[in-house]
């Protein structure tokens, strides 16, 4: 990814808490066949840390789903996507300016490693549960569903691990303006409501006070 220094977030514990608050990623890989194109699938990724630093990413997919047997023990591109809003130049409130778009993304490049075992399969799986869970009253938990027809469905899915080589975070938030265009475009990405747009006008304010 193209992340101008002005962009770059390299901290882990932002980058970490990206991860886990934007978990469903699309994961690229190529196809081992001449002149195909590269594969993608859209799915939930958790986040493993070591010593404060994220190491390694863990999810499931289905097996009947091409792209696990293609990628396994190659390199993989996961891509994490966070809010993001058109920029109208009308919000500069100056001449010479032309629209753009900011958005917060982080990337991860890594090796895939696919894992059949039916033990490393549930594994994965009650970890996907317990954290998509964590937040509710009265948690939905695997135990809670007949085992024959849990083992039946997970005959279905294999579980894979990236183990992580480089984390790219872009945080693009007008940072090379003047505050006062800043400001401008807080104030129209608030009139104009969208969730993004209140969400990119959040963090901007926050890049403000930094």
């Amino acid at each position: 990814m193209h992340v101008p220094d002005a962009y770059s977030v390299t901290d882990n514990d932002q980058l970490h808490g990206f991860l886990i608050a934007h978990s469903f990623a699309l994961l690229v890989s190529t196809d081992v066949r001449p002149n195909a194109a590269p594969i993608a699938t859209h799915l939930p990724l958790l986040v493993e840390v070591e010593n404060g630093k994220p190491v390694r990413l863990t999810g499931h997919m289905a097996r009947g789903n091409a792209q696990w047997e293609a990628a396994d023990g190659r390199p993989v591109l996961a891509i994490f996507a966070g809010p993001h809003a058109y920029i109208s130049a009308a919000w500069y409130g100056e001449k010479n300016v032309v629209p753009t778009w900011n958005y917060v993304s982080v990337h991860v490049t890594g090796t895939l490693t696919v894992d059949q075992e039916l033990d490393r399969v549930m594994h994965t799986l009650k970890q996907s549960v317990d954290f998509y869970e964590s937040n509710r009253s009265a948690p939905w938990t695997m135990e809670s569903t007949d085992s024959t027809y849990l083992h039946r469905l997970t005959a279905g899915i294999v579980a894979f691990s990236i183990s992580i080589d480089q984390i790219q975070g872009c945080w693009k938030l007008n940072q090379h303006h003047s505050q006062a265009k800043r400001d401008g475009v807080i104030a129209g990405l608030q009139d104009r409501g969208h969730s993004d747009d209140l969400a990119i006008a959040a963090l901007m304010r926050d890049a403000s006070q930094t």
